[in-house]
């Protein structure tokens, strides 16, 4: 007999260590292992709502999906700044524009796929393009 993939286990899989203790060399990894795991919420038990992760069991919330679990934020989000992300490594592959604005030609911009249609690929596709940027010869 198998064991059901918990919420738990998706957290343990997915999520190991909260965006704030993510060191910044590792935040545009830890991003993209959320958002590829966001892809199989369904076979953990999961739910969204709200664009956040909830047990189909007990209702109970597992995760916000928003910048206070975003490596990324933590580390490069200024809101003393009028373009409070242009330090962003995903910002910058996006010609300047945050995961949360829309580039020219663009009628929803990748974080809020997620929150529509509970879409992950625009946000991981971007968040490859950073990693690439990032480490160009791998």
């Amino acid at each position: 007999m198998t064991k059901s993939k918990t919420p738990e286990m998706w957290l343990r899989r997915y999520y190991q260590t909260p965006a704030d203790k993510v060191p910044k060399k590792e935040a545009i990894r830890h991003s993209l292992r959320k958002w590829r795991g966001l892809r199989v919420i369904e076979d953990y038990g999961l739910d969204v709502s709200s664009g956040s992760l909830f047990s189909k069991d007990t209702k109970e919330l597992v995760l916000e999906v928003g910048s206070d679990t975003c490596a990324l934020c933590v580390h490069y989000f200024d809101g003393s700044k009028e373009n409070m992300c242009q330090k962003c490594p995903l910002a910058k592959v996006r010609g300047g524009i945050p995961c949360d604005g829309l580039r020219l030609g663009e009628h929803n911009h990748p974080f809020s796929l997620w929150g529509i249609k509970h879409d992950p690929e625009p946000m991981i596709k971007w968040l490859r393009q950073a990693l690439a940027a990032q480490e160009p010869n791998k």
